[in-house]
């Protein structure tokens, strides 16, 4: 048996690690943790994007089923631009992989296809001239490049800016008031028509608009702008007609081939939007709540009329609706800024009548027109155009 002292020696020759040896040890894991993790982070996040690009691809294919499919059905296809947004509002696209967190994917009438979807780290686009989706982790800033024209979501191009009004432009005169971004965009609620929203156009071109709808099933909100556009070189001091006769020389003096003039004009004005999705512009009768005869000269319009425009003019059910659901006057803003430049209305996309200058117009009082009042004399160049623009939140 051994003795105590015997037994001391042995326990005194067992050593454990020291704190320096310790602090060693967790230096060393540290170093080798800083090394490993970046590395394993970069395989994972590397094999996230991979994945979701080959999701992307997916989906790219899916807009192209879709159009196949809507040709084979209608040998005219789709009539007019199809826009798809994610994650909810894609009934019609059929693809395997994982779903986008959010973002759009267009298919246009002539089968080409622009896209911008993120998954909340990466971000995939392509525009409708582009052979190839691009990748990024940039997803603040996902929207897609289109020959030079960026499309972006009212989220992006909402700004804080101030305003005067064009009397007060015009007059040097007047304070200007600001507009701040609504918090329905960033929030992304329903946002109440005749809500103020700073739009930015083009880059560092700004205007204001105003909701006229919000569609929360699409997540698109509709926007009038707070002025007609108008030009030095406009006929009649700034005015444009709704149709002329040399528009179309088959046709003397008549509706029945739509605002040929002025969509022409509003193309030519917006064309400098390129913040805004250029989109093929279609007219179709509006005969809800019996808003118009279904006797309409333009009945007779089949087909697209403007190509690549980015701005409509408004219809005529939208402004009514407006009219009817709000007390309105020549100061609202569904009437801003009309009494400048003999600009006393300006036209919506409808008419009732065959002849030139009895189509739907919005007066400066805040009327809606079928007919010119009287005693004034007015000729087909007594309006302006308001241009009205759709954006996905």
């Amino acid at each position: 048996m051994k003795t105590r002292l015997e037994r001391g020696k042995i326990m005194k020759k067992k050593k454990g690690f020291t704190l320096i040896e310790l602090l060693a040890v967790i230096v060393i894991l540290a170093i080798i943790a800083l090394i490993a993790v970046p590395v394993v982070m970069n395989i994972i996040n590397k094999a996230n994007k991979s994945a979701f690009k080959d999701s992307a691809y997916g989906i790219l294919k899916a807009g192209e089923s879709y159009y196949t499919s809507e040709l084979l059905e209608d040998a005219e296809g789709i009539t007019e631009d199809v826009t798809f947004t994610f994650p909810n509002n894609i009934e019609g696209l059929e693809f395997q992989g994982s779903k986008p967190t959010g973002g759009t994917m267009t298919v246009r009438k002539d089968g080409k296809i622009s896209m911008a979807i993120h998954n909340g780290k990466h971000c995939v686009t392509k525009g409708f001239e582009d052979e190839d989706i691009q990748i990024s982790d940039d997803i603040s800033n996902c929207d897609v490049s289109n020959g030079g024209n960026t499309i972006k979501t009212l989220a992006t191009l909402a700004k804080t800016y101030s305003f005067k009004s064009v009397q007060d432009e015009a007059n040097a005169t007047g304070t200007a008031k600001e507009v701040t971004v609504p918090a329905c965009i960033t929030n992304k609620t329903k946002c109440d028509a005749g809500t103020p929203v700073a739009v930015e156009v083009a880059p560092n071109v700004i205007y204001k608009f105003y909701v006229l709808n919000d569609d929360t099933t699409k997540n698109e909100v509709t926007l009038i702008m707070d002025r007609n556009l108008y030009s030095s070189t406009d006929e009649n001091n700034g005015n444009v007609a709704w149709y002329k006769d040399s528009d179309d020389t088959t046709y003397n003096e008549t509706n029945a081939q739509g605002p040929l003039t002025a969509l022409t004009v509003l193309k030519q004005r917006t064309s400098g939007w390129t913040n805004i999705p250029a989109y093929t512009y279609t007219l179709s009768l509006e005969t809800e709540n019996g808003l118009v005869p279904a006797t309409s000269p333009i009945t007779e319009i089949t087909g697209e009329l403007v190509t690549d425009v980015r701005a409509r003019l408004p219809k005529y059910s939208e402004i009514y609706a407006i009219n009817n659901s709000t007390t309105l006057t020549s100061t609202s803003w569904l009437y801003e800024n009309l009494i400048v430049n003999k600009m006393d209305g300006y036209w919506t996309s409808t008419t009732v009548s065959t002849t030139t200058n009895t189509a739907w117009l919005v007066n400066y009082s805040g009327a809606l027109y079928n007919r010119l009042p009287t005693p004034f004399v007015y000729n087909y160049f007594t309006n302006g155009l308001r241009p009205v623009i759709t954006l996905s939140k």
